[in-house]
């Protein structure tokens, strides 16, 4: 197998990372240029600017198609052809911002140039890349024509004109013919018609953020300083239903004539919800609107069932529709319910009080559900699986809101009721087993046994948020509370002993022994008891049981899942301690956690809490050596590094750094490190199913870094009003980088991070261009991308010979032969 270092560079070196890393490096730089233009004030003689860049662009198209046609060197040619169709729509907007040819004078000629060299372009290079040129172009100085006027920033202007485009490129496709050369529909039509799926993406986003942004910047909402009264989209509701039954149509074309594979038909639906709620949303009550979605779904599972075997296609649509529907009425509900119970959404006058209206909807959106399951459970047993949970989780909402209607308004008095019904439906999951509701039955016991545990903690946790206290963070101490706290707990801990028993899943043990231990911190808590004590007894006791089972014969014949049940008692001496050290030892390790988070939070760290955190590293290591499982040293392994993390930044916190400063410097240097010994573990295992912890120091290692850099430079911006050179100039490089290596690597973690962190930092640049105009940024980001487009040039022309450096390495030939002398 060849090393990882020359798999590396095979992978660099592919044509596809070549070409993509040109189009990336050209983007960045044309970019870079236009935000340099627009913040600089160093030019006196705009004649000669103007000369320079029309010529510069010339050149660079022109060089392009001459290398592309009578050189070898056809992916650089392309490539510099194609950087040259970018920067010519920038030539229009500089004639146009200082004066020298006006959209009121003679403008038009210099986009009729414009379109003839696109169209001569692709005609004399035939590929169907410069289409794409071609559409971006366009669509170029259509927005730069808008800023002109002014128009630019408003969603009315945005979103027609996308709209239009995206009409005239998706239909501009069948122009082509089917067949024949050189320009046939397959080769050429199908980039007019991914423009305008861009285009037609970019009006419906520019249609839906105008509709959110004025709901939520309403004056008389008062949930932000900033308020917003709206634009022509939000005034004229009839413009906006129009738009969105426009964008229906396109998506509908998109799929029956063009690509008929019915993904569009899920687009085109939404569409169509936005434009009812467009046009008869905001007349209807909440519960209204959570009905219709649910009623439409039982409408079109009903439907699917009674269509022939003939048209069985739209039916196998249809089916996963009405559950998208259906999903939707449950998270509705769901949010509906959050807002009326949430403490943060009351600080943000967010609150939507609920009554009885609300708890028959529920039960409704329930039955609709349930209803489905009983249509599809013939059709399709996965769909029916799928409604039956979606029902058991109406159930969940319905349960708390009959509490509230009930005068129960309290989470902590709530949960204890509705914690019975993941009881219920565990009892139901066994009533039903070997049926198709059995699965579907116990998940949403699951799933709900976990929601109402996670909001217990999140309500102990978070007590004082939004009251006038110096501490944000608190936990419930010496409260009644605390008893029904810890009656959540011991129900939880019946609930997952039998799920254990009932289904023989051993895993359970370990989430009942936690809720049994999590009713002894809550009647702790009742009664003061210190918090450091259960960190060391914890930790402690589950050494000492984890050393005994080591000594003795480990036999664990506990059954698994899928094995027929044992005998009564047929679980040993030595399985049961050590299933009880790991959940003791897990609870400490956590335990230490969570109290080294809640110091650093309340600003109450101390060289005390400091040695707990070292003795419960300590504790970890010791774990890892005792432990006789691969899985549980990996488990051991985790906690450990996470309490040494913690260690790590408590002792940042009693030095002299902010906190903010140490946490993203810490970041940023362990995600550094994750990442690049994740890339070199990449290329170095056999096969990438072999080594998990790859995989995890992937996505930790991209996403450290970038998160720091990005909040920071954020930061900066929006709370301290300046540019941070160090943090924006770090996350440009590192994005770039990542999104680079990822791609040339073929690794998902670092292309999706390093695309995301630069798309969003490139729109803030662009959107905020208005009120921190800098040229630092604009010079540095056109730098580097110029230095990419660079790279990306020099490897596409000297592509053969560095792909051969690995093998004369190894062979010692050529100038490498001094590697063997003495």
């Amino acid at each position: 197998m060849p090393h990882w270092s020359q798999r590396m560079l095979v992978a660099l070196l592919d044509p596809r990372s070549i070409q993509w890393m040109l189009m990336l490096g050209g983007g960045l730089m044309v970019l870079g240029l236009v935000i340099w233009l627009v913040s600089s004030q160093l030019f006196e003689n705009k004649l000669v600017v103007a000369a320079t860049l029309t010529a510069g662009s010339l050149l660079v198209h022109l060089a392009g198609c001459g290398i592309a046609l009578k050189s070898r060197y056809k992916t650089a040619g392309h490539a510099l052809a194609f950087l040259g169709c970018l920067l010519l729509p920038l030539n229009l907007w500089f004639y146009h911002e200082h004066g020298l040819l006006t959209l009121e004078g003679q403008l038009w000629i210099g986009g009729v140039i414009c379109s003839a060299l696109y169209v001569a372009t692709v005609i004399l290079l035939r590929d169907p890349l410069f289409v794409y040129a071609v559409e971006g172009g366009i669509t170029l100085t259509v927005v730069l024509l808008l800023g002109q006027q002014g128009v630019v920033a408003d969603a009315t202007w945005l979103s027609v004109v996308f709209m239009v485009l995206a009409a005239i490129s998706i239909h501009a496709e069948r122009a082509l013919p089917v067949e024949g050369e050189p320009f046939n529909r397959r080769k050429y039509g199908l980039p007019l018609f991914w423009s305008g799926q861009f285009q037609l993406a970019a009006a419906v986003v520019s249609l839906l953020g105008s509709q959110l942004l004025v709901q939520l910047l309403a004056p008389e909402q008062r949930w932000f300083s900033t308020t917003w009264t709206g634009n022509g989209l939000t005034q004229h509701y009839w413009l906006a239903g129009s738009l969105w039954l426009a964008a229906a149509y396109l998506y509908l074309y998109s799929d029956l004539v063009v690509r008929k594979l019915g993904w569009y038909v899920y687009a085109a639906v939404a569409c169509l919800i936005g434009a009812e709620l467009t046009f008869i949303g905001y007349r209807l009550p909440a519960e209204w609107l959570i009905v219709i979605p649910a009623f439409t779904a039982v409408v079109i599972t009903l439907l699917a069932t009674r269509l022939d075997e003939g048209v069985t296609g739209i039916a196998q649509r249809l089916t996963p529709l009405a559950m998208v529907l259906a999903a939707i009425s449950v998270f509705a509900g769901l949010v509906q319910h959050v807002l009326a119970t949430s403490l943060l959404a009351a600080d943000l006058n967010w609150t939507r009080p609920t009554g009885w209206a609300f708890f028959g909807t529920m039960v409704f959106v329930a039955l609709s559900n349930r209803l489905i399951a009983v249509l599809l459970q013939r059709r399709s047993t996965w769909f029916a699986s799928a409604h039956v949970f979606l029902s058991a989780a109406s159930v969940l909402v319905a349960a708390a809101s009959l509490a509230r209607c009930l005068e129960v308004t309290s989470w902590t008095l709530q949960a204890p009721l509705v914690m019975l019904v993941p009881l219920a439906y565990l009892v139901a999951a066994r009533l039903w087993k070997g049926h198709s509701p059995e699965q579907p039955l116990a998940i949403s016991a699951q799933v709900g046994a976990a929601v109402i545990l996670l909001h217990v903690l999140f309500n102990t946790v978070l007590i004082k948020a939004g009251l006038n206290s110096q501490l944000l963070v608190e936990t419930v101490a010496g409260s009644h509370d605390n008893l029904w706290l810890g009656l959540v707990f011991v129900q939880a801990t019946i609930f997952y002993l039998g799920y254990a028993i009932l289904f023989r899943q051993s895993a359970n043990i370990y989430v009942a022994t936690a809720a049994a231990c999590g009713a002894v911190w809550q009647l702790a808590n009742f009664y003061l008891v210190p918090d450091a004590w259960y960190t060391m007894v914890y930790a402690s006791l589950g050494l000492i049981l984890l050393a005994a089972a080591r000594l003795m014969p480990a036999k664990d014949t506990f059954a698994g899942p899928g094995e027929a049940p044992r005998k009564t008692g047929e679980i040993d001496t030595a399985g049961a301690m050590f299933h009880s050290a790991n959940a003791l030892l897990s609870l400490a390790l956590l335990s230490a956690s969570l109290q080294a988070l809640a110091r650093l939070v309340t600003h109450q760290a101390d060289w005390r809490l400091l040695s707990v955190l070292a003795l419960a590293t300590v504790a970890g290591l010791v774990a890892i050596v005792l432990s006789p499982t691969t899985t549980w040293r990996r488990i051991y392994a985790t906690c450990t590094i996470a309490l040494a993390g913690l260690a790590f930044v408590m002792l940042n916190v009693l030095m002299t750094l902010t906190l903010w400063q140490k946490a993203e410097l810490f970041a940023v240097v362990v995600g550094l490190v994750l990442l690049v010994a994740s890339y070199i573990g990449r290329f170095t295992e056999r096969n990438r199913s072999d080594a998990d912890h790859v995989t995890l120091g992937l996505w930790f290692g991209s996403m450290l870094p970038t998160a720091a850099l990005f909040i920071g430079a954020m930061h900066y911006r929006f709370a301290v009003g300046q540019v941070s050179l160090p943090d924006e100039l770090g996350l440009l490089a590192l994005s770039i980088l990542m999104l680079v290596t990822g791609y040339a690597w073929q690794l998902k973690s670092p292309a999706i991070f390093g695309g995301s962190a630069l798309s969003l930092y490139l729109l803030v640049v662009i959107g905020t261009l208005a009120y921190f105009p800098n040229v630092a940024i604009g010079v540095y980001l056109a730098i580097g991308g110029g230095l990419l487009f660079a790279a990306g040039l020099g490897l596409s022309i000297f592509r053969d010979r560095l792909a051969e450096l690995p093998e004369k390495i190894s062979k010692r030939e050529g100038v490498f032969q001094v590697l063997d002398w003495r």
